[in-house]
Parts: C-alpha cells; structure tokens; sequence
C-alpha cells in the first residue's frame, strides 16, 4: 500500500517497535539471545536500508502504544543486565520509511486519520493479497545462513568483533601486495 499508493494500512498504524541498536556484532548475537529468552513477537539482524545509520538493529513489536511503553520498559531493563546500559533504546511508530524516507508521510505524532478511499483500497488490496504474505517459516538452517551473513556484514563493515566468531580468524586472507613501504628506520619493504 506505501509503496504504490502512499497509503499506511491501518495495521501498521497501530504498530509500535521497541528499536535496539547493537552497536557491534557480539552485541548483535547477544541481543539475539535475549529475544529468544525474552519469547515475544521480534526480529533482529543487519541494517541495509538507507534511512537508517546503525549498522544493526533490533525491533520488538507492539500493538498500540500502550503495549509498546510496557514493552520498552521491559527491553530496557533486560537490554542494561544483558548487553549494556549504552546501546540504544527507542520506542518509535511504524517502519522507518514512513517517517523519514523518500516521499515520507511526516512526523508519526502528525499523521492524519485515514480517508474513506484509503479504507476501501485496503479492504481490496487485504482481499487480492496471498495468504500468510506477513509470515514466514523458521528452519534452523536459515538461521544459521543468516547468522553467516551477520559476520560477513560485521567484516564488510570494518566490525572487529566478527573475529569472536571465527575463532580470531580473518574471515578472508589477505591480498598479495607488490608496492613497496618505507619502514620507520628508512629501510624498503616489499
């Protein structure tokens, strides 16, 4: 409905995400321990989209802004015992690209009711549209094909802590380099 129509579905309207922003790949993993402690509706991973800075995030999912003030109290506490009391807690509305992305539709506080032909184009978009389009299916494997694309993030990103996973390894071996460097003492390597 965004992306054709500039139109938020009224599910999304109600939605409310506590943000976690791990600030190194061990805090991401670590953050992914306690979601799955914590057994609540999340997601967590890298962050590729352009309106947002951090390089992982984590998002805890709330219906009603209610739910999502218990929800970050909660995230908070466990997110200071847990992780660190420095990494980055927020209680937000909605996806990111509302609010700040290419033709956003502005401050979430700002948000206008939606319009009768709003409603209807989503009763016929929620008709047309596949069943189980929001869900998805959890197989270890894809898990651990994820994991492995979290550490390969964290390298391409110049993230150091992805040697925790590698047993201190670098993920590849270095180049072969012809240039010759002046040392400290004058002397040439090659």
């Amino acid at each position: 409905m965004w992306k054709y129509y500039r139109v938020i579905p009224s599910w999304c309207r109600s939605c409310y995400k506590v943000v976690v922003r791990p600030r190194t790949l061990v805090e991401l993993f670590d953050l992914y321990e306690l979601m799955r402690e914590m057994g609540v509706p999340c997601k967590c991973g890298v962050e590729p989209r352009q309106t947002v800075k951090d390089l992982y995030g984590g998002y805890f999912y709330c219906q009603g802004l209610e739910e999502g003030q218990e929800r970050y109290k909660e995230v908070r506490k466990a997110v200071d015992e847990k992780i660190s009391p420095d990494v980055s807690v927020i209680l937000k509305r909605y996806c990111t690209e509302y609010e700040v992305g290419p033709g956003n539709a502005g401050p979430s506080d700002k948000l206008p009711e939606m319009t009768d032909e709003e409603k209807y184009l989503e009763e016929i978009l929620v008709a047309i549209m596949p069943a189980g389009m929001h869900g998805s299916i959890h197989h270890d494997h894809m898990e651990a094909y994820t994991m492995k694309k979290w550490i390969h993030w964290a390298y391409r990103y110049n993230d150091p802590t992805y040697k925790e996973f590698t047993d201190g390894s670098d993920l590849f071996v270095p180049t072969v380099t012809y240039h010759e460097e002046e040392e400290e003492d004058g002397n040439i390597t090659q």
